[in-house]
């Protein structure tokens, strides 16, 4: 075709979520309809358009208005020569053979026209595992970079005839969808009315989903859930619960108030995480048998089973398998989000683990933290964090870990410029880190824990500095050789130095789940205790002083029920700041106060806490919050309101947890900035 006065030719650098989702068949729908010609093809970092004709950037702004799962983050647009006897409007090969694109897309629930389709008469009618461009498996049966068949577990189903043509028509929704499949060529499941019976009769079901396997039963079954808890090793631990909801492109489990007669989920707590149904086969389960308890297919920190065969574990609590031959390569746990003010993410898992956009610079490779352990690959201006993989103690976590770390390098196939780590040297993570640095030859940074939380929230926002952080958890070694658990840090752009931290006090023994050898500690200070700042454990002793009880069975029990029982508007205490120490002794007293009530002395520990952040800050433009304890909602959002009452601008955690997931992320950053 030829061209017209006036026609112009760019080429468009697109970056986000912008494969695997569809991206490429809605370029040239766009494209098409706007009359434009060229092509769309995966790049090696992006995916690259090159469009002519007239008023070619209105492409642009349609692209950048996509609805989800399209997420486009940026676009750089280059004037190239007009090209002679180009017609109309394809997609290209993707580029392979160099720098792979560091956009893995993630798995995705179910669209609303798959959902139609499966609940149609057509010929996917009732296809449990049927999915499109827009939706279905995608990082969990990748192989290799750019996202294509080939590439992928999906490779091993030949498309029949007619799914053959959908994805060559430009004009089907299936057009190149990578992953499509219907009953007569693509995978198959089994075990779907022997799910549904043995779940009826009050049994324990695993289902495979997307990413990995889960766990299921009769949500009102309390005999159900109980020995559903006594499988996992997860005796009081809140449970979510699936119900017929909305279903979105990440899914997540989303914490919200307290769902009627279900309360046993989550004891003495008001709040109760909740999903959709993912995938058909969770819909099926959840319509015959109703409301349903869904969590992972493991034992309580444990990894995921990817394969039936890693349920062996869990085979004598099990009265039925819902199974399918797709294979998983990488399981990812459900992402949880509390529904607060502002939005707390909980753990980043299905569905959410995108690259964070960050400035160019050398590829680092973090290792992350020993606890909610995660990778980061800083690769050009993306760092990418894998899910959530656990607690590096396990030796089926560790496993999970290296194997995701082998994934990394083969995926990419960059060379490293240098590591980053913890500076604990006993952690996993930190020897792994040491170890394969000496055997490429390159630099180690050790990162001091509190530094790299607080940096994980400036990379998150695209913040240089500077900035006065709040960094306030369980442990962490600080760069002065002291453990740590409540540090606020001043950042200039350069480096960190200490403003302040909870002055110590001891733990009776080990307190780590124990609220009263934490209050004991604190009230007696036995010179035989663990010293320690953790304001983590600070919670957890006020929580004993307030009536919680004394031991606890998973992380943060006494710091949730606390907040639970906290009055939300109480007045706070002081909170002295002496020789750059928090000074706390007198809030025992305060706390175990009979004269006052429990709730009322809950919310006055929470002021309290927050009146020390709104003093230090004064004067400061720019605060962070970051660290597990801003986990709790009360304390975040009380902080937030007022810190932005006072003219300050706060930054959160937002894209990671703000729990040690995001500390690889905040390795890499620093070691950008150090390299």
């Amino acid at each position: 075709m030829k061209g017209h006065p006036g026609d112009r030719r760019l080429r468009l650098a697109v970056t986000g979520r912008v494969q695997g989702v569809g991206f490429r068949p809605l370029v040239v729908r766009h494209a098409r309809a706007l009359g434009l010609r060229g092509f769309v093809q995966n790049g090696p970092c992006c995916v690259v358009i090159e469009v002519e004709g007239p008023a070619p950037e209105s492409l642009v702004d349609r692209l950048t208005h996509a609805e989800p799962p399209v997420a486009v983050d940026g676009v750089t647009v280059v004037t190239r020569p007009l090209l002679a006897g180009e017609d109309g409007f394809s997609i290209r090969d993707s580029a392979t053979g160099q720098q792979a694109s560091p956009l893995v897309p993630p798995d995705l629930a179910t669209c609303p026209d798959c959902w139609d389709e499966w609940a149609g008469s057509g010929r996917r009618a009732g296809y449990d595992l049927l999915s499109c461009t827009a939706c279905g498996p995608r990082s969990s049966l990748l192989r290799a970079l750019p996202f294509d068949r080939q590439r992928s577990e999906m490779d091993a189903f030949p498309l029949c005839a007619p799914c053959r043509a959908e994805v060559a028509d430009p004009s089907d929704r299936r057009f190149h969808a990578q992953v499509t499949a219907c009953p007569e060529c693509g995978p198959k499941a089994t075990g779907v009315l022997e799910a549904i019976a043995a779940l009826k009769q009050g049994g324990i079901v695993a289902l495979k989903g997307l990413s990995g396997f889960q766990l299921l039963c009769v949500a009102a079954r309390r005999d159900a859930v109980d020995r559903l808890r006594a499988l996992k090793h997860r005796p009081d631990k809140p449970l979510a619960v699936m119900l017929d909801l909305p279903v979105t492109p990440d899914c997540p489990v989303v914490i919200g108030p307290m769902v009627p007669g279900l309360s046993h989920l989550a004891p003495g707590l008001p709040w109760l995480g909740r999903l959709a149904p993912a995938t058909p086969l969770h819909r099926r389960l959840l319509d015959a048998c109703g409301p349903l308890v869904c969590t992972s297919g493991n034992r309580s920190g444990e990894a995921i089973a990817a394969h039936s065969r890693e349920l062996a574990p869990l085979r004598a609590g099990l009265d039925g398998v819902l199974d399918h031959d797709r294979p998983i390569l990488r399981t990812a746990d459900d992402s949880v989000l509390r529904r607060s003010s502002p939005p707390i993410l909980l753990r980043r898992g299905r569905g959410l683990h995108h690259p964070v956009p960050m400035g160019e610079g050398p590829t680092i490779l973090a290792f992350g933290a020993h606890q909610k352990a995660t990778l980061c690959l800083a690769l050009g201006d993306r760092g990418i964090v894998t899910p959530y993989l656990g607690e590096l103690s396990r030796r089926s976590v560790l496993q999970r870990y290296e194997a995701e770390l082998a994934r990394l390098l083969r995926l990419y196939g960059t060379p490293v410029d240098a590591v980053a780590c913890d500076l604990h040297p006993d952690y996993v993570s930190t020897q792994l880190a040491q170890s394969l640095a000496r055997e490429w030859g390159v630099p180690v940074h050790r990162v001091a824990h509190h530094e790299a939380h607080i940096a994980a929230v400036l990379a998150e926002h695209g913040h240089a500095g500077p900035a006065l952080g709040f960094a306030w958890d369980g442990t962490g070694l600080g760069d002065d050789g002291l453990i740590r658990g409540s540090e606020a840090l001043h950042w200039d752009g350069v480096g960190f130095s200490r403003v302040a931290s909870l002055a110590p006090f001891s733990i009776a023994g080990d307190g780590t789940r124990s609220p009263r050898r934490c209050a004991e500690g604190w009230r007696d200070h036995p010179a035989w205790g663990t010293p320690t700042s953790s304001m983590g454990r600070l919670f957890d002793a006020a929580a004993w002083c307030c009536g919680i009880a004394s031991d606890t069975t998973y992380e943060a029990a006494a710091a949730l029920a606390l907040e639970a029982l906290a009055e939300p508007d109480a007045a706070a205490w002081r909170l002295p700041l002496v020789g750059g120490e928090w000074q706390h002794r007198h809030l025992f007293e305060l706390l175990t106060d009979p004269q006052v009530p429990a709730s009322v002395r809950a919310g006055r520990f929470h002021a309290t806490l927050v009146g020390a952040i709104v003093a230090l800050a004064e004067g400061v433009e720019t605060v962070v919050l970051s660290g597990g304890c801003f986990q709790n909602a009360l304390l975040l959002g009380a902080a937030v309101a007022a810190l932005h009452k006072r003219g300050h601008r706060v930054l959160t955690a937002c894209r990671m947890p703000p729990n040690d997931e995001a500390v690889s992320l905040g390795q890499a950053w620093l070691a950008r900035r150090r390299s």
